[in-house]
């Protein structure tokens, strides 16, 4: 039996405080998709976990979602960003960009109460949507060849 070959593919993180949000993009890097959900505690571990729920992916890299303060400087929350990022960059053996991702998940749920989602699925999900956000940005600005 042959076993097809696993296509790189790009991957994100939408970190927060209370749960992380996953995302990838389809083989051909043309479209990002919500993964999955992780929450943030135990803290300790989070790391470990994210990098779990990728293990399975062959990551061609991975975009980070940077929660910068309006100011454009960095906080607590960006801090740990940036060490998860590299933790998870390291785990998954890819090169890790990080891009700003103010208003991302306040512009998901726009959408997605637009779209008719209900409140509780909104909170539940809206990390790996904002993920996705990031993700599709990235891919929609990247060159092309």
């Amino acid at each position: 039996m042959m076993i097809p070959d696993i296509q790189p593919v790009w991957c994100s993180l939408d970190t927060g405080n209370v749960r992380c949000g996953l995302a990838v993009a389809d083989a051909s890097a043309t479209l990002a998709s919500p993964l999955a959900v992780i929450p943030t505690e135990p803290r300790d571990t989070l790391g470990a976990r994210i990098g779990t729920a990728l293990a399975d992916r062959q990551a061609r890299g991975l975009i980070v979602g940077l929660p910068l303060e309006l100011s454009g400087r960095e906080g607590p929350s960006a801090q740990l960003a940036r060490e998860l990022g590299a933790a998870v960059g390291r785990a998954l053996g890819c090169e890790v960009i990080y891009l700003d991702e103010r208003f991302t998940t306040a512009e998901m749920h726009v959408r997605r109460r637009e779209a008719g989602v209900s409140g509780l699925k909104r909170r539940h999900d809206i990390d790996a949507w904002a993920a996705a956000t990031i993700l599709q940005g990235f891919l929609d600005r990247r060159p092309r060849g």
